[in-house]
């Protein structure tokens, strides 16, 4: 049985508030799969740039316990996100040569659900963001505020697993997407929709058809304690769309 100080071992929690660590630790437990002896995937310190944690799948749970100290104050929000949304933009993209990566291009999320450490953070509830190849962030969403749900439920459900997904669809269709919006989708695909409800998800592929489907990838901000996700999402989505607005990138598909 993988544990979850076996994950951790020789990382750097002296970094993560008692909070964090203890949430951290909680997800670890939840549903950690069988492996044999041999199957411990390697694990380093996290990179700091600074003071801020970026670089490793560990560093998501005390990047979350940041941002949820600082939503009592709007000025230091802004600038923990600020932080955070840099340093996540110039960490190395998840592989399977490179297990510590914080950013996950979408086609690889299986195989980062099943491999530590950020199988750990994906078994929890929390934030998710999607972000362009070129680094626009394009939505912030949540999971397990008002379900039972873990980001990988939620990620795999409606996101990633099967051809009707958010992303598969985007890719499939991108260039009849990209050259004709929502007339890009054959007629099956529109009948199922309004059969479904389900005229947001083609509306938001459409989007990351012209962003590059193929190119996108995911971050998590874990979040232990349920009845805090809603709260934290509305603030994150404020200050995420400020500083997309700073940047010169258009607006979260969030407020679409």
């Amino acid at each position: 049985m993988l544990r979850a100080s076996d994950i951790f071992e020789g990382s750097s929690l002296d970094r993560v508030g008692a909070r964090s660590q203890a949430g951290l630790l909680s997800c670890a437990r939840q549903r950690l799969p069988q492996r044999g002896g041999a199957g411990r995937a390697p694990v380093s310190s996290p990179p700091l740039k600074g003071s801020y944690p970026h670089g490793s799948a560990r560093s998501l749970f005390e990047c979350s316990s940041r941002l949820q100290a600082a939503l009592g104050d709007s000025g230091q929000l802004q600038e923990e996100f600020g932080k955070y949304i840099e340093s996540v933009l110039q960490s190395p993209l998840w592989s399977e040569t490179y297990v510590e990566g914080v950013r996950v291009p979408w086609r690889q999320a299986g195989a980062a659900a099943k491999t530590p450490p950020m199988l750990v953070a994906l078994d929890c509830p929390g934030l998710y963001l999607f972000s362009s190849a070129a680094g626009v962030p394009r939505y912030w969403g949540q999971a397990g505020w008002d379900t039972e749900q873990t980001l990988w439920d939620r990620l795999r459900s409606r996101y990633m697993g099967g051809p009707k997904s958010q992303f598969q669809l985007a890719a499939k269709y991108e260039r009849d997407l990209v050259a004709r919006g929502l007339d890009g989708y054959p007629s099956d695909i529109r009948v199922w929709s309004v059969d479904q409800d389900k005229d947001l998800r083609l509306r938001h592929a459409v989007d990351l058809a012209h962003h590059g489907a193929s190119g996108f990838w995911f971050t998590v901000l874990p979040v232990r304690e349920r009845e805090l996700i809603s709260t934290i999402e509305r603030r994150v989505i404020d200050v995420a769309n400020t500083w997309n607005e700073r940047h010169g990138y258009p607006q979260l598909l969030n407020e679409r």
